[in-house]
């Protein structure tokens, strides 16, 4: 993001992400130290994720996250798939451009789709008021809808093709805290 540290638009953006963050259910790693957030879901080595999370922290401004979950199969052959909704922005060394990207753990195999907000950045480079924010915001949750839409298509896709490993279908997602 090509923003002045202590600009209106920084100080604006923190606080409607944060806002944003809270109400859709995301945990923001920023806030604190790796120790005290949730684990994502379908990480089986605690270590592993602690480090993963801390170089997330260090790598980028913000880093979101919501552990979700979908069905697969049918009747009593009906099994559980977890993952979780990564929002990465603001890197300090990488590709300029926020990333949303989704894990799904199925059979065994780590599923992963990634998206590269391009817009994003050009609604925050030709910001005039804080509505070219507010904007920017929406275009970055939009993209948390096609990453899950695709990924959804991707596997009907190869259940069609009979190359899906159980031959069954992946229900819609639903994120974790939804099931309560």
């Amino acid at each position: 993001m090509a923003l002045i540290r202590g600009d209106w638009r920084e100080r604006e953006l923190d606080e409607r992400l944060r806002k944003q963050f809270n109400e859709r259910g995301f945990y923001l790693l920023n806030d604190g130290p790796v120790r005290h957030a949730p684990l994502p879901a379908g990480f089986n080595n605690t270590e592993r994720i602690e480090e993963y999370l801390e170089e997330l922290q260090a790598e980028y401004r913000y880093v979101a996250y919501k552990s979700m979950e979908a069905s697969t199969g049918i009747g009593s052959r009906n099994e559980r798939v977890v993952g979780n909704i990564f929002i990465k922005v603001g890197s300090l060394s990488r590709g300029p451009y926020p990333i949303v990207e989704l894990t799904a753990w199925y059979g065994g195999r780590m599923y992963k789709y990634m998206a590269e907000c391009h817009y994003f950045n050009d609604r925050m480079m030709h910001t005039r008021d804080v509505n070219n924010i507010a904007d920017a915001v929406k275009i970055l949750f939009e993209y948390v809808k096609d990453v899950i839409t695709t990924w959804q298509r991707s596997v009907c896709t190869l259940i069609l093709e009979n190359r899906w490993p159980e031959e069954e279908y992946i229900s819609d997602v639903k994120f974790m805290e939804d099931r309560k």
